[in-house]
């Protein structure tokens, strides 16, 4: 600890870093690195995130457009077929 009084905001930062690294296992700056690895693990899962919802609307939308394209083709053929029966 310092003998000299505290004086300046810095020195009051300074000196409480200072008692909680002496208590702590980590200093401050191991401390912020944590912070900034957490903060890039919650960031990376933000993008896998957004990327699996584009990934699933896309999936879906395709399904649609699938479904549509079978119902018309099921339509086609049994207007079609309907059509011949008519003609002959």
């Amino acid at each position: 600890m310092q003998d000299t009084p505290i004086t300046t905001r810095q020195q009051v930062i300074d000196a409480v870093h200072d008692a909680l690294d002496q208590r702590s296992r980590i200093d401050a700056t191991t401390h912020a690195d944590h912070h900034q690895f957490v903060g890039h693990l919650i960031s990376r899962y933000q993008r896998r995130r957004e990327l699996t919802d584009k990934v699933k609307q896309q999936v879906v939308g395709w399904g649609v457009i699938l479904l549509l394209g079978g119902i018309g083709t099921a339509v086609y053929h049994y207007v079609a077929n309907i059509s011949q029966r008519i003609v002959h």
